[in-house]
């Protein structure tokens, strides 16, 4: 978990025949959010247009087939439903509550895996609390609601104080709360925070009728000992243990407290910042900067720990089912699209397998040229490049695979029938629709290598063969 940012290599490439891909905290997500968000509209254009491209595929092809592949691909309950998940967001409201010095500003650029720059801020009630957007490339990531604690109102009325609180969150109406406490902080103020929490819940109870989740998050974990430890990649089985230990402290005072938390993880949200120059800044002097320049800052040093761990339980959290979504689209967007991918290329083998078991009046190989065609078409409009059927037949021919089960598959099937055929009558046809099956996945994985993953011709080709290899033998 945790501690993998900047650049990393993808293994058993060549050296610079890859898009740059950030790792964000052990998951996959591109440079450019805004552009991801384009390519899955792209995506749906060819899926909403498919009834009409396959109609104008300029081949020979049985209506039996195009029909099939209409039916396949757009009545795919589980496909489409992840593409009614990309039409049905909103960003997630979460309410941040921590003490002075917790962390709470460090952990949210944690989440957000950059300098949160572009900030919007409303007092919405006291000094006390304030709301804003987190926001990358113009796109709302989630909105937050930031509070100090009732305990920290420096007026003489603390009652009208956590009063006028309680009323700010209502108003926020948050989806989820997130309480964050120094890790190794066991005094007394945590006890007050739980006391405060509840009485909001309590309010938002009779507001909405349900209860109010709240995942607490355990910062600055990189503080355990052994401090020297802060790379989370290198922390001995000592620290571990130590941590554990903490959080199974926190754990008892919940239950002591009768405090039902969704979860409690253990983080650290450590990160060193550098300008667009490469020179490291010092977190006193980000406040100095212009808005423009604290968008340019990149990570010089990440420490982050458990962080794709807590926001995964913020979305687990998350009862509302658009900010759910809005959650996985803050964070996860190339993971849904190669989700889509390899939906998508399941489904097209599939419908290979199937072509493979029909007698058709035409060279069946032909045919699963084009069905792997149109793999490659919906892949990489996944990847932003909208390509012609004869481009991704060009692609399929390249790789050596002309009918994705390539000639090599073909002639495994034909032997392998035969085989089959004389222990077996009928079982040939059988293991010839698993290899064109087979092969049709074999296709679409090189598909999704090269569009989406960035992955050279000569590269794909190489993992290519070794599919090929590895199906003909099974």
């Amino acid at each position: 978990d945790g501690g993998r940012t900047g650049r990393e290599e993808l293994s058993g490439v060549s050296e610079g025949t890859k898009k740059t891909i950030k790792y964000k905290n052990g998951g996959i997500i591109m440079e450019n959010q805004r552009t991801i968000e384009q390519r899955i509209e792209n995506f749906k254009g060819i899926y909403n247009r498919l009834e009409k491209i396959v109609d104008n595929i300029p081949d020979a092809i049985p209506n039996t087939v195009t029909d099939m592949i209409k039916k396949q691909i757009l009545g795919d309950e589980n496909l489409r439903e992840l593409i009614n998940q990309l039409d049905h967001h909103r960003p997630p409201r979460i309410f941040v509550m921590g003490r002075t010095g917790v962390g709470k500003s460090s952990l949210i650029n944690a989440l957000c895996g950059m300098y949160v720059a572009e900030v919007s801020a409303v007092d919405i009630g006291t000094k006390e609390t304030v709301s804003y957007s987190c926001k990358e490339q113009g796109r709302t990531l989630m909105d937050i609601l930031d509070s100090r604690g009732f305990a920290e109102h420096e007026g003489e009325n603390t009652e009208t104080a956590e009063e006028q609180l309680c009323d700010d969150i209502i108003e926020f109406d948050p989806d989820v709360a997130l309480l964050i406490i120094g890790c190794t902080d066991r005094s007394n103020a945590t006890d007050d925070d739980i006391d405060f929490i509840k009485k909001v819940r309590e309010k938002y109870y009779k507001k909405n009728n349900a209860e109010l989740p709240v995942v607490v998050a355990l910062n600055r974990v990189d503080g355990v000992m052994p401090a020297r430890e802060t790379d989370p990649n290198s922390y001995s089985e000592k620290k571990l243990n130590r941590i554990q230990e903490h959080a199974a402290f926190f754990e008892e005072k919940f239950d002591k407290k009768q405090f039902n938390a969704s979860a409690v993880i253990p983080v650290s949200s450590l990160i060193d910042w550098k300008n667009d120059q490469g020179d490291e800044i010092d977190l006193d002097d980000i406040n100095e900067l212009s808005a423009e320049e604290r968008k340019r800052l990149e990570i010089s040093y990440d420490g982050r720990y458990n962080i794709d761990k807590l926001r995964e339980s913020l979305e687990n959290a998350i009862a509302d089912y658009e900010a759910q979504m809005g959650m996985r689209m803050a964070f996860k967007l190339e993971e849904l699209v190669l989700k889509i991918a390899n939906h998508v290329n399941k489904a097209m083998s599939t419908i290979s397998g199937t072509v493979a078991l029909s007698p058709i009046p035409i060279s069946d190989i032909y045919i699963l040229l084009i069905i792997q065609a149109l793999d490659t078409v919906m892949i990489a409009a996944l990847a932003g490049s909208e390509i012609s059927i004869k481009t991704a037949k060009d692609f399929v021919i390249r790789l050596g695979g002309m009918g994705g089960a390539g000639f090599g598959f073909r002639l495994a099937a034909q032997q392998g029938s035969k085989l089959a055929n004389m222990l077996f009558p009928g079982a040939g046809s059988t293991i010839s629709a698993a290899i064109a099956s087979g092969g049709t996945y074999a296709i679409g994985k090189a598909a999704i290598n090269h569009y989406i993953l960035g992955y050279n011709e000569i590269d794909v080709k190489k993992l290519f063969e070794k599919d090929k290899k590895a199906d003909k033998e099974n």
